[in-house]
């Protein structure tokens, strides 16, 4: 085999060898992608219930079938949920029981801020986190339709 064919082989295998590499490259790329995306979408679900679960014991809403949702919903979060969530989730827990005498409404603001804020950071890790004079609250339903309002009973 002469000098020229032998270069001509060697650099048609080596552009074989490159666009198959590239080819799987992108293939594993692009599946771990597709997995990070659908591991999110399982979080944000999970998340979501939580969100409505905790909707559903605020004051003028709450039920025992409402606060066993929650408590499932919490317990389901343990399967998908980060540390840092996790941490954040267990803190409002135990400021929101009932058995907590000392509770304020700005602390319970504040910590269902930081846990917000964990979900949203798990959720989408670009996410920027709020700054200390904003904060997100629970809005329940006024005194005047709880007895009225069906969904209130």
């Amino acid at each position: 085999m002469d000098s020229g064919t032998l270069v001509a082989v060697i650099s048609g295998a080596t552009a074989v060898v490159a666009a198959v590499v590239t080819a799987g490259l992108t293939y594993l790329l692009i599946k771990r992608r597709e997995r990070e995306a659908d591991w999110r979408g399982l979080k944000l679900d999970y998340y979501k219930e939580y969100v409505s679960a905790l909707s559903g014991i605020v004051e003028g809403r709450d039920t025992p079938e409402g606060h066993i949702r929650y408590v499932d919903a919490v317990n389901g979060l343990t399967l998908v949920a980060s540390s840092e969530v996790l941490r954040a989730l267990y803190a409002y827990c135990d400021y929101s029981t009932s058995r907590n005498p000392n509770k304020s409404l700005e602390q319970h603001d504040k910590i269902l801020t930081s846990l917000l804020d964990a979900l949203r950071q798990d959720i989408d890790p670009k996410h920027r986190r709020r700054s200390d004079n904003q904060s997100f609250r629970l809005i329940t339903v006024p005194p005047d339709m709880r007895s009225s309002h069906p969904v209130a009973q």
